[in-house]
């Protein structure tokens, strides 16, 4: 089985959502391709909440096959990063991601489970 390969993405601020919860928001379709998803997900702002603000994000995926969620990206201190772009991936499949914010305490929920497919180019 092939690895998915995660790249970090630099995007210009419109880009940005800023919302209470870590969310995947949109899977971005300019960037996107076949073999390739590029990701956004919201930033978690809320400074007042129980252990201060968000230090880092982790998101995860499947293999595109439904099976087991793995760890992507693990960005901890990093917490005005919320894109990747994951390549290597197999073309007319449906992958499912998970982000999941991090502070102080630890780790939050984990966000909805959200599922894109690599792009079909059009026949």
């Amino acid at each position: 089985m092939s690895r998915a390969t995660v790249n970090f993405l630099q995007l210009p601020l419109q880009h940005m959502q800023i919302t209470r919860t870590s969310q995947l928001s949109h899977k971005i379709l300019a960037l996107s391709s076949t073999t390739s998803i590029a990701l956004e997900w919201a930033l978690n702002t809320n400074h007042h909440m129980p252990g201060g603000a968000v230090t880092g994000y982790k998101l995860l995926m499947d293999d595109g096959l439904n099976g087991d969620f793995v760890e992507i990206y693990y960005g901890q201190k990093v917490p005005s990063l919320h894109e990747y772009l994951v390549t290597n991936l197999t073309a007319q499949r449906p992958y499912r991601f998970r982000v999941q914010a991090e502070n102080f305490n630890g780790f939050g929920p984990m966000s909805d489970i959200i599922t894109h497919w690599t792009c079909i180019p059009p026949s």
